[in-house]
């Protein structure tokens, strides 16, 4: 009884998403900015997240509940419990990081009063949270060692991967490139939270050509438009040793997102010794991930 009333107000809760997502884009669609920048700007710039980031920064009542902000829930922090508890187990399965440090982690995810639920033994947390500890235990799993490394994060959402790689491993820096107003709700989110790494921010409106150990891009790079593309290839990923980017175009397009994007076949072509993998668990149907 009680899982099919999780279930059904789970179903509710994409429902409404979905509704919300249509009316977003169709305001979008309307503006004026959008249709003159439409080539320049990303898939989440034209669902108003910008502007949204910058509304939730104003205000410090805003900025301590920002993960419960409907708008943002819409583009970001949207993990429903039934992917959670696939995320959940996925961690199970790597066993690449130990439970005490996944405790740790969750025990002290409260800055933005994230939406948390009863997942078995991970206790009462974010199902994004595990989607970031599900990430970082991916790439651990390919044999990465974090520490001393300079990683940089292209799109970084509010800091929830660069959080779980500072709290796992002692990495010398990390740069994270994305708009000014995700990066100064970034910075509150990360120093709120003792990040202990050099943290830098990069500038996006004039990208330099920078040598980084790692690259990271949870779906954000997948999203930037064509052009965009081509120069963090040039001058961010490819001065990139290694990197792990989960990606939702490119590939296949049964969601509409790879028009106007960058092809898989000249990401491995430009990018040396990239090779594709599957998103696990898959949370969309022209997801993958890209690692070199």
């Amino acid at each position: 009884m009680r899982k099919d009333f999780v279930n059904s107000l789970i179903s509710i809760k994409q429902v409404l998403r979905f509704k919300m997502n249509i009316f977003v884009n169709k305001m979008a669609a309307g503006s004026k900015l959008n249709r003159s920048l439409g080539h320049q700007i990303s898939d989440s710039q034209r669902l108003g997240y910008e502007v949204l980031v910058t509304k939730l920064i104003s205000s410090k009542k805003r900025m301590q509940n920002f993960r419960r902000s409907a708008g943002y829930q819409l583009i970001l922090e949207h993990i429903d419990l039934q992917t959670g508890l696939k995320y959940a187990d996925r961690i199970r399965e790597l066993n690449c990081i130990d439970e005490q440090s996944i405790l740790k982690i969750i025990e002290k995810d409260y800055l933005g009063n994230p939406v948390k639920y009863f997942i078995d033994d991970f206790q009462k947390c974010s199902p994004t949270t595990l989607r970031y500890i599900s990430v970082a235990s991916e790439i651990l799993s390919l044999g990465v060692n974090f520490d001393r490394m300079n990683l940089v994060e292209i799109g970084s959402g509010y800091g929830g991967q660069a959080r779980v790689i500072d709290f796992i491993a002692k990495i010398s820096s990390y740069t994270i490139y994305d708009l000014p107003s995700v990066q100064k709700l970034n910075s509150f989110f990360l120093q709120g939270n003792g990040f202990r790494s050099n943290l830098k921010f990069g500038n996006i409106n004039h990208l330099t050509p920078e040598n980084f150990d790692f690259c990271i891009s949870n779906y954000a790079f997948s999203e930037l438009p064509y052009l965009v593309q081509q120069e963090y290839l040039e001058k961010i990923i490819c001065n990139s040793t290694h990197g792990y980017m989960i990606m939702n175009s490119g590939r296949t397009n049964y969601s509409g997102r790879s028009a106007g994007k960058i092809s898989i076949q000249e990401l491995l072509t430009n990018i040396p010794n990239s090779r594709i993998l599957e998103e696990s668990p898959l949370t969309g149907p022209d997801n993958y991930v890209l690692v070199w």
